[in-house]
């Protein structure tokens, strides 16, 4: 089933594909649903035993946590789609913004745990989007409930979208968990560190997590690391940067792997 090329599916037609088509539904593209439709989405996930193949332009997970219902595709393989959690504003409201975008972000990691056939995730769509409104992309940070995606064995490919604030645990635990990915690419740099760069150029990579990605035999993305980024790369971080081919052979240091609470 695709219908992808529909700019806009209603409730009631919505609603009547349900009945005969749920149950034995395998393959759906919901690439132009609106922010808006984005319950559909929810709906499709709590309601389609068969699914093996979901791409959607962006899922609320305010609407995944408020709905409560286990997603019922468990034989999921390829997941492509925006993640989006409420943003942290600056002020007072902050301390119950963070709470909200925690809240928010487990709901969603504890529904990708159950994925166990899950082996490619992308959180960037196909069609271009930016970010609504008091939204922001979801965060792999541990804190964010990251850990809970330890059975998430099968993975092998991670498709990021925007600039992931990661930090050096975030990325060693990915490194120890999750044994089967191949490939990571994406934008990893902390805008503490880019400045500017950091919303100039998404993908750019910080040199340190994939460092340790790349030793341990994940592919990241290679255009990161051209010449025509080195010079400014060099100036933003103050530091000098090796030719890509180096990072795959640098080796662990010690501590490197320790447990992560």
């Amino acid at each position: 089933m695709n219908i992808s090329d529909v700019p806009f599916i209603g409730a009631e037609p919505f609603q009547m594909l349900k009945e005969p088509h749920f149950q034995t539904l395998q393959e759906v593209n919901l690439s132009f649903l609106t922010t808006e439709q984005g319950y559909m989405l929810q709906d499709v996930l709590a309601s389609c035993p068969s699914l093996e193949i979901v791409e959607a332009f962006v899922l609320d997970a305010a609407a995944v946590q408020e709905d409560k219902r286990p997603w019922a595709c468990l034989g999921l393989k390829e997941f492509t789609k925006a993640i989006e959690v409420t943003k942290e504003p600056p002020g007072e409201s902050q301390v119950l913004m963070r709470e909200q975008k925690q809240e928010q972000s487990r709901a969603i990691y504890a529904q990708l745990a159950r994925l166990e056939n899950l082996q490619y995730l992308s959180l960037k769509p196909r069609r271009w989007c930016s970010v609504s409104f008091g939204k922001e992309s979801l965060s792999l940070r541990l804190e964010m409930g990251l850990d809970l995606l330890t059975a998430q064995t099968p993975l092998e490919v991670l498709h990021l979208y925007k600039s992931q604030n990661m930090d050096r645990n975030d990325i060693l635990w990915m490194a120890k968990n999750w044994t089967n990915v191949r490939m990571v690419d994406g934008g990893l740099l902390s805008g503490r560190k880019a400045g500017k760069r950091a919303f100039k150029d998404k993908y750019l990579w910080d040199y340190e997590h994939a460092r340790i990605l790349n030793s341990h035999g994940v592919e990241t993305l290679e255009s990161v690391y051209e010449d025509a980024y080195l010079d400014e790369v060099r100036h933003l971080l103050g530091k000098g940067w090796p030719e890509s081919d180096d990072l795959v052979h640098v080796e662990e240091e010690p501590g490197d792997l320790e447990e992560t609470d």
